[in-house]
């Protein structure tokens, strides 16, 4: 999806969309958001509701052209962090099949794959949970892009040493 269809989106559904850097509460689209910064932003979010917790959507972008590679959605204020895990595993699960356990020290990851192309980790850690939804090929293509212009930038220095 690229910015202009999530901006559309997000005016058709009045979604408080805004980028990120910029803290406000807002409960509706606000087109002075939509500036010129906000077209620039790597990482562009909204706060809303998501089954009954407070939660916060991340939405990442890739550089020139602006597509969304990674969407991150975070909870926060969980009740019931056992109760929470297992109805989000069954769901989940449900939707994608069975989960991979990827061991951690900080946090329980719970991983699916729907196919070569997609990656949906979940991670549970006190009060709080996040559920990121990656394009594998896009991250991919944006972290050879980034390595590519930071390779550039070394050689051209290369003189100085």
């Amino acid at each position: 999806m690229s910015i202009n269809e999530v901006v559309g989106l997000a005016r058709k559904h009045d979604i408080p969309i805004m980028r990120d850097g910029i803290i406000a509460i807002r409960e509706k689209f606000d087109p002075k958001l939509i500036d010129e910064k906000f077209y620039k932003a790597s990482t562009i979010y909204y706060r809303t509701i998501i089954s009954g917790q407070n939660s916060i959507v991340y939405l990442k972008l890739t550089n020139d052209p602006k597509f969304v590679y990674e969407i991150e959605v975070k909870w926060f204020g969980i009740r019931d962090k056992e109760l929470f895990t297992e109805e989000m595993l069954g769901i989940l699960s449900q939707k994608y099949g069975p989960y991979n356990e990827r061991k951690e020290l900080i946090f329980q990851p719970y991983e699916w794959r729907p196919d070569q192309y997609s990656q949906v980790l979940m991670r549970v850690w006190g009060a709080e949970s996040s559920i990121t939804y990656t394009d594998l090929r896009i991250k991919g293509y944006l972290e050879n892009q980034r390595r590519e212009k930071e390779k550039k930038s070394i050689k051209k220095d290369a003189v100085k040493f």
